[in-house]
């Protein structure tokens, strides 16, 4: 990172900068006191005869949501269906699970410390069978507290890239200099607080990083610039939405989304654009309503008449899925694309308007959406 990141020095370049500073949507001495409150119910209750339970919002049910300012949101307790979670000694851990994670973070608060959940879990490899149940006991308590996971401590690696014309000032004064050739990865402490520098005129949030790889490869930055570039590596992690989520808002800059004319890329646009199921407690605090779909749309498979695959099946499916999540109305143009994608039965990807011609996704396509307004 030696090459990316720079002391921050006399500047004397005119860009739009803005400070972030992350204030917790719930302070700490309320989730502790939160906390609290749960162990001394569970305490009570056990001392009464009675078996223990915790009541968790479901967020595998799209009903449990509603749809405000364009964004997902979970339902208020009261009106979601729940999960009542007890304790079972011999049929199942996740009562067990959940207590053990609270107290962790009620540790991990009263030390004010961080630890990763790849730590966690060798702490008590005995305890989870794998990291991923692990993460899904951290997503419960993260919506039992109603709280993002940077709220109580706990981080994860980011895979996400970005690059262009982009500085990020760490909170210990260092520079992250984004404009590297390869892109940079994006910072974990982007949820601690940053200075974001930037004269780009718009960002382009890439689905794949072979993608993102090609359009570096091809000049993207130097031909458009100022831009800046995102890519998730696919399904994006917390910070890389959060990134783009600071990008949007506070630098008020334009956010286009380029991903693959299936099934699997137009789910991931609408992470990024409405939210997802699982984080759908902290919903405004990722989702970016105002990011347009740039493409490859389905429709541009008949009209460019790019090379595609036929659908499986399962994309039929899960398409069919798709079109009744709650955020799409019945006119919805994102809805009207993925029936065309039903229709014609074919899928394609973004290298396939990459093949039309050299250089035609960079020089051709890509401008073309933006200054004709083809964008969703």
């Amino acid at each position: 990172m030696e090459d990316v990141i720079k002391r921050k020095q006399n500047q004397s370049v005119n860009r739009k900068h803005v400070t972030i500073k992350i204030d917790n949507v719930t302070e700490e001495s309320q989730i502790i006191s939160n906390i609290q409150k749960i162990i001394f119910n569970i305490v009570k209750t056990i001392s009464e005869g009675k078996v223990p339970s915790i009541l968790i919002r479901n967020q595998r049910l799209w009903n449990n949501c509603n749809v405000n300012d364009d964004r997902l949101e979970l339902k208020d307790l009261d009106d979601a269906v729940s999960l009542e979670i007890k304790y079972d000694q011999k049929l199942s851990k996740d009562f067990t699970h959940i207590v053990y994670l609270l107290g962790r973070v009620y540790k991990l608060l009263m030390t004010k410390s961080i630890c990763t959940k790849r730590e966690l879990y060798y702490e008590n490899t005995s305890l989870f069978e794998d990291q991923s149940q692990l993460d899904a006991v951290a997503d419960k308590v993260c919506c039992l507290l109603d709280v993002a996971r940077w709220d109580v401590g706990l981080s994860a690696s980011s895979k996400g890239l970005v690059a262009g014309n982009l500085f990020i000032t760490t909170p210990s004064g260092d520079i992250i200099d984004c404009s590297s050739s390869d892109g940079v990865s994006v910072p974990q402490f982007i949820s601690s607080g940053i200075h974001l520098q930037s004269d780009a005129k718009f960002v382009l949030v890439v689905e794949k990083d072979s993608a993102f790889q090609k359009l570096l490869e091809e000049d993207f930055l130097k031909r458009h610039k100022p831009c800046i570039m995102v890519t998730g590596k696919g399904f994006p992690d917390l910070y890389t939405r959060l990134l783009v989520k600071f990008i949007w808002e506070q630098l008020k800059l334009p956010i286009y989304a380029l991903v693959d004319a299936d099934v699997y890329g137009i789910d991931i646009m609408c992470v990024y654009r409405f939210g997802s199921l699982k984080q759908s407690h902290i919903g405004e605090r990722l989702a970016v309503p105002a990011l347009k779909w740039l493409g490859v749309h389905p429709s541009d498979i008949t009209e460019l008449n790019i090379n595609s695959n036929p659908l499986s099946d399962s994309d039929k499916r899960r398409s069919e899925h798709l079109i009744s999540r709650p955020y799409f109305s019945e006119g919805s143009l994102i809805r009207k694309e993925l029936k065309t994608l039903l229709e014609i039965g074919k899928k394609s990807e973004i290298e396939d308007i990459a093949k039309i011609s050299n250089g035609y996704l960079t020089d051709v396509y890509v401008p073309m959406k933006i200054s004709s307004h083809q964008i969703i």
